[in-house]
């Protein structure tokens, strides 16, 4: 039994030690971009957002959830200035909240628009918005939240409860990978991460 505490405590203590790791990527918003002051205060509050996040997710996360939380949200990663045109798988990863973490399956994104523009257009929770590059070596995104079953896309400004803002970096040098990261969500979660794979 005392093995298995001293166990315990390691994996914590390399858990937290990840969750201070994982906090130096900074989000900045670009200097042409404009946003409400809610979602100004959410890019505020990024980084502490961030902690509480994964602090939940630690608090229940699975053996298998612990793995891919470390494969993807805590990627080392690369400073870049835009996300290639193209199609992509999505997978949405929900950090504290509701639950301590939900790890959903991959869906279908697409950037577009030279690059200014990312969809997530399958699952019943999608999102629709632009990406703007900053001085921060990342990328900036504002969106909304959309649904499956609504007749027309509701974009950034539309419905202040369906606003989405943060930041896109890159976490793989040879097969390029992303992870798009969104403090605050007004539903279920505390802080998301969205996993973007280029699709072959």
């Amino acid at each position: 039994m005392p093995r298995l505490g001293l166990e315990l405590s390691g994996a914590c203590l390399s858990f937290l030690a990840l969750i201070g790791s994982a906090s130096a990527d900074s989000c900045t918003v670009p200097a042409d971009v404009e946003l409400r002051a809610a979602d100004v205060q959410r890019i505020d509050s990024f980084e502490t957002a961030r902690t509480r996040g994964l602090k939940e997710a630690m608090a229940g996360a699975t053996k298998a959830e612990s793995k891919i939380l470390t494969d993807v949200v805590w990627a080392k990663t690369l400073p870049f200035n835009e996300i290639p045109m193209g199609a992509y798988q999505c997978r949405v990863i929900k950090l504290g909240g509701i639950t301590p973490v939900s790890i959903y399956p991959y869906f279908e994104c697409v950037v577009s628009e030279m690059s200014t523009a990312i969809e997530k257009f399958t699952g019943s929770q999608r999102f629709l918005g632009t990406l703007h590059s900053n001085d921060s070596g990342s990328v900036f995104y504002k969106g909304a939240l959309n649904y499956q079953n609504e007749p027309e896309p509701i974009f950034f400004g539309d419905d202040a409860e369906r606003n989405q803002v943060g930041c896109v970096f890159q976490i793989s040098a040879t097969s390029p990978r992303y992870r798009m990261e969104l403090p605050l969500p007004l539903y279920e979660s505390t802080f998301d991460v969205i996993e973007l794979v280029p699709k072959d």
